[in-house]
């Protein structure tokens, strides 16, 4: 309703007015309420200002007309004004120049008319908010903040011949809702024959039903915003013809979820910046609307299809840039053929969607965002056609992005073969969620951009994804990309397949993946198997079928799955590059890898996955630029031993869940990291870990660390997180440490333990001086035991005991015992701020210290430790 709605008085002087008609014509000088019905106003000069800081003029009756012969009624800005309110039923506002209000002419009322006015500095030009079957017609509207007419869930509309301009440029918040016509939800309206430029965002923007939209020009409405449109539709059974919208960001576009069921003949969309049609809003809807060629984008005919079959387009040169959201789009159709054709200089050059049985050969795409768009397209045949330089953003109709052939949402039984595919932005051919498709005998050559360090690193020669399956790639060559092939889906097969220059030569995922005879040559990673980089991966994500049938740099790759009592044994393997693991073992019990040469490679040496108590012993690996050597994940119960690994990233990786582990007599050095620890209760044994940068990390419970040398690592010889236990030692004698958060540079010096002896350095390194638990076997039976600390750091046994101090749960500080069984006794200590030694000869002393000694023959040991 209206914003003034007068007082008592007023409708009293409205009843008795409209009881006794004034006279024919009155004339108005000045701003007031203008309320007699069938009475004719006309102005005699310009009015300035409002009543009551509302409006200037309300017209408050019936069937009256107002007329301001050129006069103008200005305002001075004030926001929530209006020039002049219209609240009877059938009037008539013409004639006038309305400015500087919020809203120039305001309509209340149903079958008003408002014609051959002049409108200019408002925020809204003419809004209609209260009634049926407005007539706009012949108006100069400019200047404009939001829209130049606006009207909102009103029927019977006549927008007609009206001159529209500079909308939407005042910079403030609502200019992103500017529209020189915005009409929402309205049936049985006609909006024609009207100009519109020099807009921010909307030349027309309707939202409704049976209605026209004909003969309309709207040209310039912001040629550098994405979200500048000539003309928006959304709504159904739309008459839509004679249009002409150019020189705009876009040009026709159809917003979600678009139209349906209308009609369009004879619209022009020529040189705008991004698409002349944008028909389709996304990658999965549908437009039942009928759009024939006799519409035209840069001069090229529109090529739309809805619901038809048996459709042939031969010999076609569809080469105008930014013609539609595809040069040519077919909609549930049948039996669709398009063949020796040119595609070029467009967001994509074709797209079927929900298409039965297609034929698209020997056509070139280049230039384009994408070259073929496919989604739900059954029983497609694509054989001989060339795809060049399809690099534009092509988002407005899905993800793809530089794609040459993309097959999405079920497009099954699809058959891609002889197909040459070049330097596109990113991607060559993808299957996604699309079962039984043959991709034979097709040629992929590299993106523009190869540096797998730039954004175009994850473009895809051949990719299949998500969920499809049972499909069969074969003698494909691939040269140049970031992933050359990437399987995915399940039950795929990939047979005698060349990949080249690539950054990864085959990405491995899926399930029941069957890998032969391809070659994989001078990638940066030449089979990469993606499994290893999930931490939650399950034994089903490794069963794949690979033989050494399968080669990178012309090595042999060894993918062994389900293997059990199996050797793999006496082998060199130095190509560089090669694969995510020169040996990967999925899935094994008692497999034994033994006598085998590892170098050069960028990811793994050899990898454990799901695999349980096997052996490697007896290897090298050399030179794994960014992977560890040796890599376990969710394996348990295996050995490392007699083996050498060094100048790799990470020596040995013992992932979560990965328990019961142990490397022993092994040579560690020279890596970024020697051995890090991940999993419980792994086992480190006569190790030789020196020359590292990061000797040990232990980042789980309950590893032991028995007998190792730490010599000459670089940061930290030993580093445990907070929180966890482990332990460590040069013989069965343990030292259980609980929450160090550092050990830094730990090495053999730093303690000495043995039967009878537990001796901890803490002057060199503070952060070994905490809590522990000693494991310690000693020289005689329990529950005899005496233990002994010491203030000084010694391994003399008899300057322990002559020295030392008895040491029980009630000395200061404590010894608690807490278990003793034959002759090993387990005692929680509570800091080693100093130094403690042990011994168990029985030297001879006089006096106490010959007692002590006689004590410590008889069942004790001593423990170095410092008072407090």
């Amino acid at each position: 309703m209206r914003l003034w709605t007068g007082t008592a008085w007023l409708a009293a002087i409205v009843f008795f007015l409209l009881a006794y008609p004034a006279a024919a014509t009155t004339t108005v000088s000045e701003c007031g309420v203008v309320f007699t019905p069938n009475e004719t106003y006309e102005l005699n000069q310009s009015l300035t200002g409002t009543v009551n800081g509302v409006e200037c003029l309300i017209i408050y009756g019936d069937n009256s007309v107002l007329d301001c012969n050129g006069y103008s009624i200005t305002g001075d800005g004030t926001f929530s004004t209006t020039g002049i309110a219209i609240d009877g039923i059938n009037d008539t506002v013409k004639g006038c120049e309305v400015a500087n209000y919020t809203i120039g002419i305001a309509v209340y009322a149903a079958t008003e008319t408002v014609e051959n006015n002049k409108i200019h500095d408002v925020l809204d030009g003419i809004m209609d908010q209260n009634g049926n079957g407005l007539t706009a017609f012949n108006n100069t509207i400019y200047a404009i903040g939001r829209m130049g007419i606006f009207i909102a869930d009103y029927d019977g509309m006549n927008i007609s011949f009206n001159t529209i301009s500079d909308i939407g440029n005042t910079g403030t918040w609502w200019s992103d809702q500017a529209a020189g016509i915005g009409i929402f939800r309205s049936t049985g309206s006609v909006i024609s024959s009207n100009s519109i430029s020099g807009g921010n965002r909307m030349g027309i923007q309707f939202i409704g039903s049976d209605s026209t939209v004909s003969n309309n020009t709207v040209f310039n409405c912001s040629l550098t915003n994405p979200d500048s449109k000539g003309i928006q539709l959304n709504g159904t059974y739309l008459n839509v013809s004679g249009n002409n919208a150019s020189f705009n960001g876009a040009g026709f576009a159809f917003s979600d979820p678009g139209t349906s069921k209308s009609v369009f003949r004879n619209n022009v969309a020529d040189n705008n910046t991004y698409l002349q049609y944008a028909l389709i809003s996304g990658p999965n809807s549908v437009s039942d609307d009928d759009i024939d060629t006799s519409n035209t984008a840069n001069g090229e005919p529109i090529y739309y299809y809805y619901n038809e079959s048996n459709i042939v387009l031969s010999g076609l040169s569809l080469t105008a840039p930014n013609t539609s959201t595809a040069k040519i789009i077919c909609v549930h159709c049948t039996n669709f053929t398009v063949e020796n054709s040119v595609f070029s200089n467009n967001l994509a050059g074709l797209y079927l969607l929900d298409v039965n049985n297609s034929l698209i050969s020997n056509n070139s795409f280049s230039s384009n965002g994408a070259g073929a768009l496919l989604n739900g397209a059954v029983n497609a045949t694509l054989s001989g056609n060339t795809f060049t330089y399809n690099t534009r953003d092509a988002t407005p109709i899905g993800p793809s992005i530089g794609v040459a052939i993309d097959m999405t949402y079920h497009s099954d039984n699809a058959t891609i073969v002889n197909n040459a595919i070049a330097t596109n932005a990113s991607h060559g051919i993808i299957i996604d969620e699309s079962s039984n498709a043959n991709v034979t005998g097709n040629t992929v050559t590299g993106s523009i951009v190869t540096d797998f360090t730039s954004p175009g690193w994850s473009a895809y020669d051949i990719a299949i994804f998500n969920d499809a399956n049972n499909s069969v790639v074969a003698n494909n060559v691939v040269n140049g990309n970031g992933y050359g092939i990437s399987t995915g889906g399940f039950n795929n097969i990939f047979t005698n397949n060349s990949v080249n220059n690539t950054v990864w030569g085959f990405e491995l995922g899926g399930l029941n993946i069957t890998l032969r005879n391809n070659t994989m040559d001078n990638s940066q990673f030449g089979f990469f198997l993606d499994a290893l980089y999930s931490w939650d991966s399950s034994p089903a994500d490794f069963d794949n079928d690979v033989d050494t049938s399968n080669t990178a740099n012309g090595e042999p790759i060894y993918y062994l799955n389900r293997k059990t009592n199996y050797v793999i044994e006496n082998l060199t393997l130095l190509a560089a590059n090669t694969s995510t693991g020169k040996i990967i073992v999925t899935n094994g019990n008692n497999v034994t890898v033994r006598n085998i040469v590892i170098g050069n490679n960028r990811a793994q040496g050899i990898v454990f996955a799901h695999t349980d108590d096997s052996v490697v012993s007896n290897v090298t690996v050399i030179g794994c630029m960014f992977e560890a050597a040796f890599q376990l994940l969710s394996s348990h119960g295996n050995s490392f031993q007699n083996s050498t690994v060094a100048d790799n990233a990470l020596g040995i990786l013992v992932e979560s869940y990965s328990e019961n582990n142990t490397v022993e007599n092994c040579d560690i050095t020279g890596n970024g990291e020697g051995v890090e620890i991940d999993a419980n209760n792994t086992v480190l044994l006569n190790n030789n870990i020196n020359g590292n940068a990061w000797g040990v990390y232990v980042g789980a419970y309950n590893a032991v660390l028995r007998g190792n040398n730490f010599a000459g690592n670089t940061e930290y010889s030993l580093y445990a997180d907070t929180g966890y236990t482990f332990s460590f030692s040069t013989d069965s004698t343990g030292i259980k440490y609980a929450s160090l958060s550092t050990a830094g540079d730990l090495s053999d010096s730093m303690w000495y333990t043995g039967t009878g002896v537990a001796a901890v350095n803490a002057s060199a390194n503070s952060d070994l001086n905490t809590s522990a638990e000693i494991t310690m076997p000693f020289n005689g039976a329990c529950p005899r035991v005496n233990l002994y600390y010491y203030a000084n750091y010694t391994t003399d046994v008899n300057e322990i005991i002559s020295k030392g101090q008895l040491c029980n749960s009630t000395s200061t500080p404590p010894c608690t015992i807490v278990s003793c069984a034959g002759n090993t006794v387990v005692f929680d200590v509570d800091h080693f701020d100093s130094y403690g030694g042990l011994g168990y000869d029985i030297p001879e002393f006089p006096g106490l210290a010959a007692a002590a000694a006689l004590l410590l023959a008889a069942g004790g040991f001593a423990l170095a430790r410092k008072r407090k």
